[in-house]
């Protein structure tokens, strides 16, 4: 019997899981932990579960007590033995069964034959129905005629059928009566042709008519008379061979009655919505913004000339001030701290000012930006008195070079 009092390894499986004193099946009772209930063993002659890496894996023997690991095989394969393999098994390919008989049962006015029913079936169905066939989606039987199909009274001429209310009887329809022919000049009297209809076309002297709009009298090709017409499509639309493009959503072109509206170049209009541009009372030529033009007779006012921008801003506080010279000449900001300050957008010939006023606690001091040729050949001192400020004023005489000089300080 093994000893019952050997230490415990739970990393192992017994080789003999329960075979004791030589007799399998049977567990003496000091081999048996009466806390855990488990199975008591000795490591000799046991496996160890380590032996298993992956789910699925088995545990198969290459000869007496020598295990090995079997990795689980891929999916749908079978295990087979196999005396050529060092572990005697292995993993297969599922074979695939074979048809060992067929037949046909008759059923739904359906009967058949099966030749080679063990070994490739080849069906045959036939039926006993006779005349034409007819189904309801679950059997067939023979159609019925007068209630199924029309079986006709008598031999027809050639022609196009139709057929009588009541009685299934076929006879050959008459043209212009019951029906119109593609070619021929028959005359069509309150009829409707809807265009709207799926597959439905109509074509005039070959041209398809692809739809109706409007309301009215068809409009014919010498002077027609329009009232209140809508022009456009969704490309563009030749009129006279003008191209008028058809916008996204709608626009309005509005002629005042009895004006004339002459283009003699390319022209395009831009600005902003509800903007109006008057033109002068007599012939002149308009002002270009880019253009170089003499102008006589003129009178400005308020203008931006040579580089100069009118208004004043009032700049943002930061460790950084940067004055930009496109929004304006004049420029002011109360100094929260020792500050630096830089330009930008600076026009050649440009004349600008700074205003620099001290917080409430006063003594700021700032880096001027570079370039600057003061007046006396040395920058300026600040006022410190708190809330006091000093005005400069800068001429630009080229790229990052200002002549600097004091307007006033302690203002």
């Amino acid at each position: 019997m093994a000893n019952s009092n050997a230490p415990r390894d739970d990393n192992f499986i017994p080789a003999a899981l329960f075979e004791v004193d030589g007799v399998p099946g049977e567990v003496m009772p000091g081999q048996i932990d009466q806390t855990t209930g488990r199975i008591l063993t000795d490591q000799a002659g046991s496996i160890p579960d380590t032996i298993g890496t992956t789910k699925g894996d088995m545990i198969v023997f290459t000869g007496a007590s020598t295990p090995v690991r079997l990795p689980v095989g891929t999916d749908n394969s079978v295990l087979t033995a196999d005396s050529t393999q060092t572990d005697g098994v292995k993993w297969s390919t599922a074979s695939t069964g074979t048809v060992t008989s067929v037949s046909v049962v008759s059923a739904n006015g359906l009967a058949g034959t099966v030749a080679n029913a063990t070994t490739t079936p080849a069906i045959t169905l036939s039926t006993s129905v006779s005349g034409l066939l007819k189904g309801n989606a679950t059997a067939i039987s023979a159609a019925i005629a007068g209630t199924d199909y029309s079986a006709g009274t008598s031999a027809l001429s050639t022609g196009i059928l139709k057929s009588t209310n009541g009685t299934g009887a076929l006879t050959i329809a008459t043209i212009d009566v019951d029906y119109s022919t593609p070619a021929g000049t028959e005359t069509l009297t309150n009829k409707t042709y809807d265009t709207a209809g799926a597959g439905n076309v109509l074509k005039i002297n070959g041209t398809q008519v692809s739809a109706v709009t409007g309301s009215g009298a068809v409009v014919l090709a010498t002077s027609p008379s329009l009232t209140t017409p809508t022009l456009g499509v969704a490309t563009a639309t030749t009129v006279n061979k003008v191209t008028l493009t058809a916008p996204a959503t709608g626009s309005t072109l509005t002629i005042v009655d009895g004006k004339t509206l002459t283009i003699d170049n390319s022209l395009e209009l831009a600005g902003a919505d509800s903007t109006k541009m008057t033109f002068p009372s007599s012939s002149d030529t308009v002002v270009g913004e880019a253009a170089t033009q003499t102008l006589t007779n003129k009178t400005l006012t308020k203008p931006t000339i040579d580089g100069s921008v009118g208004a004043l801003t009032t700049d943002t506080d930061g460790a950084t001030i940067t004055f930009d010279m496109s929004a304006s000449n004049n420029h002011q900001v109360i100094l929260g701290g020792n500050r630096t300050l830089a330009v930008s957008n600076v026009s050649t010939g440009q004349i600008f000012t700074i205003k620099l006023t001290q917080d409430a606690t006063g003594s700021r001091t700032v880096t001027w930006f570079s370039g600057i040729s003061w007046a006396g050949g040395t920058a300026p001192t600040l006022t410190t008195t708190a809330s006091k400020a000093d005005r400069f004023i800068f001429v630009a005489t080229g790229s990052s070079a200002y002549e600097g000089f004091i307007v006033g300080q302690n203002i």
